[in-house]
């Protein structure tokens, strides 16, 4: 986040333009609306794809600690600031559709492999691990025809 003044210094040095907080601050508010507007469509984008990809990072808001969330999809990416860091968060957005985290669903088939599920559980294991490591590598996604010929 940069303050007002840090904008309004950098806005003088780089681009010459000389403008107070207050026109800043002015400029943001008028700007809000059509902004909140505009992210409508481009958060249905996401929520309607078949992959939708997130991650958080802290943020400051007045002086408490946010979590700045980014959630995208193929053709769309939407940013998000929320007071929580909790999955309810991902749930909200993606209006209850449940986000599957390759490290929990990884954690979970070892807890169902040692309970003595092994007809589906280590095959699927065996598959997070193997999508794990091509994304590690940065190789490009299998398609599911492709993978299934092979």
């Amino acid at each position: 986040a940069i303050s007002f003044e840090r904008l309004s210094r950098l806005m003088g040095e780089v681009f010459g333009l000389a403008i107070s907080e207050g026109a800043i601050a002015n400029i943001l508010a008028r700007a809000e609306k059509p902004l909140l507007a505009a992210c409508v469509p481009i958060a249905a984008a996401v929520r309607v794809s078949l992959v939708v990809g997130s991650d958080e990072t802290t943020a400051r808001v007045g002086a408490k600690t946010w979590w700045q969330w980014v959630l995208l999809s193929s053709t769309a990416i939407c940013d998000v600031i929320a007071d929580t860091r909790a999955a309810v968060m991902i749930t909200a957005f993606l209006e209850g559709a449940r986000q599957m985290c390759p490290a929990h669903l990884l954690r979970d088939t070892k807890y169902a492999i040692e309970s003595d599920n092994t007809a589906f559980t280590p095959g699927f294991r065996l598959l997070l691990l193997r999508a794990n490591a091509e994304r590690r590598r940065g190789a490009q996604a299998v398609p599911c025809d492709a993978a299934r010929s092979g």
